[in-house]
């Protein structure tokens, strides 16, 4: 008898679900309904309590990877100044999709209340929310960090990750997972372990546009990196950070005494690369007249669309070569951060002529997440 009345029930439900009592929003196929929901995500939180049915389609809108972005941008760091050490994983979601975003973190369930643990506020200057989730070593679980990915989506804007041990490397690793990330900023100390981990992160991510702020024990460790990168992404720029033991700088920088600046150059446009951006002032990277001459010479036909800067002593220039401006020019004063112009502080930019106005503001200057 029990079955008999919960089919019942069931045709109960039925009838009210008939196409009768539908109205016309309800009777669109959902597929049409979500490409409805991608132009006004900000509506989902006003439609889901209206019915039943909206209610399932908003959760499976909600639940779905879209391949639109739902995180502007993704940053990954970590603070040992506060015992517990802890990993900082700061999201930033534009306020439109905001409520999507909260709805997601709430269905994507597990067995323990993350979304509690997930602090919501607003940085100075920042059109958009900020989510931060602390993950302390000592206590908390790796299956936290999974639930992070699960509810990021399918594709992140920016991408910022700290390198560090191998927790770190870890928790941006799991954070990740197979999310495409097209811009990619890293900090940190290269070592065996995070050299090997990044670029695994960077195929992986399928990054396109890299940001490198790094050190490592010698340079050339740096620079054996760099020649890995080309066949992986399109465009990099690069600071290099002094060693903070200020005794072993003079080191640091002998060990690039042997490299060969303008063929390490020429040997990264020659794969994927097409643009280069290499920070002048803490740079150990000098390259000279004659550089500039083979350079100038040799980019511009390889038959792609140049955009190069890189630090350079050498007398200013300015001429062409195959639609490529080749020019040496003085590092305008107001950007030099209180160092005097030099022979040292000039840039050698070679760029095509559709490139001329380009820059290398890859990375929108938002708040970090962490204050």
């Amino acid at each position: 008898m029990a079955s008999f009345s919960a089919i019942g029930e069931v045709s109960h439900v039925f009838e009210c679900l008939s196409l009768d009592n539908l109205s016309p929003f309800e009777l669109l196929p959902r597929d049409l309904l979500w490409i409805i929901l991608d132009y006004v995500p900000e509506s989902i939180l006003s439609l889901r309590p209206t019915s039943q049915i909206c209610k399932s389609r908003v959760d499976a809108y909600a639940l779905s990877c879209r391949d639109s972005p739902l995180v502007k941008l993704l940053e990954i760091s970590e603070s040992y100044h506060v015992p517990p050490r802890t990993i900082y994983v700061v999201m930033h979601v534009d306020k439109k999709i905001s409520g999507l975003f909260e709805l997601r973190l709430r269905l994507k369930k597990t067995v323990f209340d993350v979304v509690a643990k997930i602090e919501r506020f607003q940085m100075p200057l920042n059109p958009h929310w900020t989510y931060r989730l602390c993950f302390h070593y000592a206590y908390d679980e790796y299956r936290v960090l999974d639930y992070v990915k699960d509810c990021v989506g399918k594709r992140i804007e920016e991408t910022k990750i700290a390198l560090g041990d191998e927790p770190l490397v870890t928790a941006c690793t799991l954070v990740l997972g197979q999310v495409h990330c097209p811009k990619l900023a890293v900090n940190g100390y290269l070592t065996d372990i995070t050299k090997n981990h990044l670029l695994k992160i960077i195929a992986e991510q399928n990054v396109d546009h890299l940001e490198l702020n790094i050190s490592g024990k010698t340079i050339p460790d740096t620079v054996e990196m760099l020649l890995q990168l080309p066949s992986l992404v399109y465009s990099i720029a690069i600071c290099w950070i002094y060693p903070h033991d200020m005794s072993s700088v003079q080191t640091w920088l002998d060990s690039a005494k042997d490299i060969n600046w303008a063929e390490t150059i020429a040997e990264v446009f020659s794969r994927k690369v097409d643009k280069l951006k290499i920070n002048g002032l803490s740079s150990p990277v000098r390259l000279n007249h004659r550089d500039s001459i083979m350079l100038g010479e040799r980019l511009p036909m390889l038959g792609k669309r140049i955009w190069l800067e890189a630090p350079i002593r050498a007398s200013p220039v300015d001429y062409e070569n195959n639609e490529h401006a080749i020019q040496i020019k003085a590092i305008p004063r107001e950007r030099m951060r209180g160092h005097y112009a030099d022979t040292s502080s000039y840039k050698l930019s070679i760029k095509h002529s559709t490139r001329m106005h380009e820059t290398f503001d890859a990375f929108k200057k938002l708040p970090l997440g962490r204050s």
